[in-house]
């Protein structure tokens, strides 16, 4: 931050004043006496980042989706280090096109946070991307694929009780430690004689 109340002269940015991969951003304010005792000014604006396209030789593009996002997070070689071929992005894609279509939106599929924590790990960023979309990463044949949560036609999980014989269930009316100090006590009602066990 530079402050000046008598300016003479300018000279335009060149790109070598600025490092790879960031955006600078200059703010211009006249040199009133309210300006200048400012101590501490804020700047807020509403920004987005290009990010790698791996449809196109990683030109850079103007994206928020999840698919796009996740791979500029595994491939960047700061942060995840990965090979484009650790990453099955055609499933990927298909994934959150299916999740676009589902919900009839393309907002669905956008992440749009950042993460400031270093003590983050890829696979955590990954994790959290995924499931602003409703989607479960996971890891098979060493390549990060993607699982749209989506509403199923059938059971996916069944509970039965085959190795139980008929008339002999009995449940437990608590949990936990069994000391008074921890558990749940439950209010049972036989639909029988309309008795109330506790």
């Amino acid at each position: 931050k530079v402050r000046n109340s008598d300016f003479f002269g300018a000279r335009k940015i060149n790109p070598k004043d600025t490092p790879p991969n960031f955006t600078l951003v200059n703010k211009k304010t006249l040199a009133t006496e309210g300006a200048m005792s400012l101590k501490e000014r804020k700047l807020k604006l509403l920004v987005q980042r290009k990010l790698r396209d791996y449809r196109n030789a990683d030109s850079l593009i103007l994206s928020n989706r999840i698919d796009d996002v996740i791979y500029n997070i595994t491939t960047d070689p700061l942060n995840g280090a990965m090979k484009s071929s650790e990453l099955n992005m055609a499933q990927i894609s298909n994934e959150i096109d299916s999740q676009i279509s589902y919900f009839g939106t393309d907002k669905c599929s956008e992440f749009c946070g950042t993460f400031d924590n270093t003590d983050v790990t890829t696979e955590e960023m990954i994790q959290t991307v995924a499931q602003a979309g409703f989607c479960q990463a996971y890891r098979l044949n060493n390549q990060i694929h993607l699982h749209f949560e989506r509403k199923q036609g059938y059971a996916v999980v069944q509970f039965n009780s085959h190795n139980i014989l008929p008339d002999s269930y009995s449940y437990s009316e608590s949990f936990g430690a069994r000391n008074d100090h921890d558990g749940v006590q439950v209010t049972y009602t036989d639909p029988v004689d309309d008795a109330k066990v506790t």
